[in-house]
Formats: C-alpha cells, structure tokens, sequence
C-alpha cells in the first residue's frame, strides 16, 4: 500500500495543500471545519509525515509558477519581470514556465509544478480550464482574463485581476471620435484571450460616439506585426473609406502604421490610429502611437499579494480586481 501524502489528503478533503498543510504542522489560519475534516482523513490513511519531503518543501515552500503563453512576446517577459520583483519583495521565489514551448506540454507542465512543490500560481494571459489544474489542488490567479470555470472535481481556488476592456473600448472610441473619425475599424491580431471582450466593446461606444464601425474580414496570420500589416492593408483595399483603427496590441498597431507609411498614406491626417498596450521603448521614437495605457505595475502589484494571502490562507475566497485605464496621446492621431 503507497503511503499517503498531502496531496491525497487534499484531493478526498477539497482543501487546497496549503490548507492541509497548516493543519498537519499547526501553523497559520485555518477553520474548525478545515481542521476537522483534514485530520480525520489524516488519520483514517495513516498519515505520516515524510521528513525529507519536509525539508524539500522548507526549501521550495514558497515557490511560485509563473505561466506566460510566450517568451517572444515582449510584453509578457516585462509583466513576468514586474511579477517577479513583487514576489521577492516578500521572500517568494517564481519558477517561470513558457507555454510557447513545444517541449514543454501540460502534463510536463504539472509534473513541475508537483516536483517543485509549488505552492501558487499566476497565469498571465493563459488559463488552464481544465480538470489536471483542480488536480494540483493549489490557488491560482489569473492575470489579463477571467477565469472561465468548469465542472469541479475539487474546490478550485482563484483569482483575477486585469484590466478594463470596456473602458478601453471606450477611450479609443472617444479619442478617434473626438478627433473626427466616422468610420471605424477594429484591427486583430493572433491572440484570442480577450479579443472579443476589447473588440465588442470598441464596437458599442464607436456607435454611441455616432460613428459608423466596418467589419474587416477574417484572416489567418503568423505573428502579431505581420497580421498589423496584412489586415490594415486588407482593410484599406477593400474599404478605402475607413478613416480610423482600433488596434488591439501595440504591435499589431506598428504593424498597420508601417503598411501605412510604405503606402504612401499620412497618418494622421488621412488615418488615424489608436494602439492598445505601450510600444516597447526602443521602438518608441519611430512608432510615437497613441494608446491605451496598461497599469502593468499595479496588475504586477495585486497578482503577487493575492497569490501570496492565498498560499498563506489569508484569503482563500475568491476575489475579481478590473484596474482602471487611461490614453497616452501620440502622433497617430490629430493633435
């Protein structure tokens, strides 16, 4: 018979191993409910505590993952280094894992996670709604999305903080409006995280700005500059009448800026552009765009202290943050 370990004793209690964890060594918070439950399944597998484990988990107890869809992304790479300086801050170390990765699949994923003894973790821009992440039973918080749920096996402990996608819908449609647009479009790129979200917003106020919205046609494109620069030159061949773009990356804008230039067409007299997410800062003195602001620091700020009052249960609940926006006025659009 295998010897019990935590984690079977998280699985049958629907407690997270954090939980189990502070009951088995009495430390920290914890309910009469939790205590009660734990140490009777405790004691009905005949749990032992392991003490090598026990030292391993000293070592790597407050280790924790941080998942970014892609390291060639650079904003991800930027928000992961935010992260990271909030955790050390509290004396938490972070594991970064790239799902960009071919090698790296979920199940190597997890295998990770386990062996590492990872204690929380923080998805930026990627979700794993599926049941192998209730199986890891530990708290996660979910960075620029909303956790989208499923049927739960266990109790699944999370939280999320981003951005407010209304709001920018808003502010790019105020701003092209404000600046005499009348005919608007939306311009994707690959990613499809919150792409609905920022697009049927943008749609919604260019209507209650009184401007009329034009929808592009759908096409398949490797990377974000490339779709920037084939779907605004799709766009311009087929509805020259388009006079302002809501972009929803800050590449995807330099993209459509470039195919613009090499056009031959001013902006922003002709066509105007408004960007989402700021330009990288070696980029920034050819590509001055207007754009959405992203309060990355205070995104970094409430991901770390959520994860941290999670593993340390002091607030196991889970909590919904959306963190104000504003726009940066560049040389895309009219003075």
């Amino acid at each position: 018979m295998n010897k019990a370990t935590m984690m079977d004793i998280a699985r049958e209690s629907g407690y997270s191993i954090a939980t189990v964890s502070r009951v088995l060594n009495k430390s920290g918070n914890y309910s009469p409910e939790a205590e009660k439950k734990i140490l009777e399944i405790a004691e009905a597998k005949q749990y032992t505590p392991d003490l090598s484990a026990q030292e391993l988990r000293l070592q790597h107890g407050k280790s924790i993952g941080v998942i970014i869809p892609s390291m060639e992304i650079a904003y991800y790479g930027f928000l992961g280094q935010m992260i990271q300086r909030e955790l050390l801050l509290q004396d938490y170390y972070p594991v970064f894992l790239s799902l960009g990765s071919k090698e790296l699949t979920n199940e190597r994923i997890f295998s990770i996670i386990r062996s590492l003894h990872i204690s929380g973790l923080v998805c930026i821009s990627c979700v794993f709604d599926f049941p192998d992440l209730q199986e890891l039973n530990i708290p996660a918080v979910y960075v620029n999305r909303t956790f989208t749920g499923v049927e739960m096996k266990h109790t699944m402990h999370y939280s999320c903080v981003k951005p407010d996608y209304r709001q920018a819908g808003y502010l790019a449609a105020e701003e092209l409006s404000k600046k005499g647009c009348r005919k608007v479009a939306f311009l994707s790129g690959v990613q499809k995280g919150n792409l609905q979200e920022k697009k049927q917003s943008f749609i919604e106020f260019s209507r209650y700005f009184g401007m009329e919205y034009i929808e592009l046609k759908e096409m398949e494109v490797e990377d974000l500059m490339q779709s920037g620069y084939s779907k605004a030159r799709a766009g311009y061949e087929e509805h020259p009448e388009i006079d302002g773009y809501y972009c929803d990356t800050d590449i995807t804008a330099v993209g459509a800026l470039t195919y613009f230039r090499e056009k031959g067409i001013s902006v922003p007299e002709d066509i105007q552009l408004v960007g989402y997410g700021s330009v990288n800062p070696d980029l920034r003195y050819f590509y001055d765009i207007t754009h959405i602001r992203i309060p990355s620091g205070a995104i970094a700020h409430e991901a770390a202290e959520m994860i941290i009052g999670m593993t340390e249960g002091k607030n196991e609940h889970p909590r919904e943050i959306t963190l104000q926006m504003d726009l940066v006025q560049g040389k895309t659009t009219k003075p």
